[in-house]
């Protein structure tokens, strides 16, 4: 029996076959991704069928202000040949993407595909020092020379950050307020990767401020402290972070 689970990442509606991992989209999802109107896709599909070609579609029903309505979802194949016509450059950032996968099977390796990293609890993080010390041992791992200077200063006022602010680490109150970095770190990201890009991480969420409650700190940058933007913890939140990070953590692979 087919399950179907829903994601929306930011209106790009997307559902995964629990049973097959097959991936399967909306006409206005589609739309999105190959910048055009949804009316593309529904031409593109009687245009494939007028050839010979009909690709399987599946129906997923949604909750909507006028109550439950029904859906035509486009799978792998039919979604290939759409952004082949439309949008080819998607194909060169899929093939990258999946370049990997089909090599793990070449090789006879399974893969599992995993969910998008989700929050940390915040009881759950490792005391201050050892996330310093796994944070060496990423920079090393990935070959980052922590002497260059585009590094360096950041990196030295992350770790200050953590000693200076240890006592922070386990906040009790109900509201969490945190830098863009601090966030990505507890949703899981590769610290390495969040050192990396913490500089335009922050700049991405700054353009996203107007969404999101914040506040400043004084926080050490470049050396001195200086006012830095905290932002309340929330979904949203987490939803500006995971959109910019998921796209540096996958450069990174």
């Amino acid at each position: 029996m087919t399950q179907l689970q829903r994601y929306d990442n930011n209106g790009l509606e997307l559902f995964i076959d629990q049973t097959d991992g097959s991936v399967w989209s909306s006409q206005a999802a589609l739309g999105r991704m190959i910048d055009k109107d949804g009316v593309y896709v529904r031409r593109h599909e009687n245009a494939l069928s007028k050839g010979g070609t009909n690709y399987p579609t599946k129906t997923a029903e949604t909750l909507t202000p006028g109550g439950i309505q029904g859906g035509t979802l486009y799978g792998e194949d039919f979604i290939f040949s759409l952004f082949e016509k439309y949008k080819p450059e998607l194909l060169v950032q899929c093939a990258k993407a999946g370049l990997r996968v089909f090599l793990y099977g070449v090789a006879g390796y399974e893969v599992k595909a995993q969910p998008k990293p989700q929050p940390y609890p915040v009881e759950s993080l490792p005391p201050t020092d050892v996330r310093i010390t796994n944070l060496t041992d990423s920079l090393k791992f990935l070959g980052i020379d922590v002497t260059n200077p585009r590094y360096s200063q950041e990196i030295k006022d992350l770790v200050l950050d953590k000693i200076l602010t240890a006592g922070s680490d386990n906040p009790t109150a109900d509201e969490v307020w945190l830098g863009v970095a601090e966030k990505a770190e507890r949703m899981g990201y590769p610290v390495a990767v969040v050192t990396q890009y913490r500089s335009s991480l922050g700049r991405w969420v700054s353009k996203h401020s107007d969404e999101l409650e914040h506040r400043s700190e004084q926080r050490l940058c470049n050396g001195t402290m200086r006012d830095i933007k905290l932002y309340r913890d929330g979904a949203k939140l987490t939803d500006i972070v995971s959109e910019y990070m998921d796209v540096k953590t996958l450069k990174a692979t």
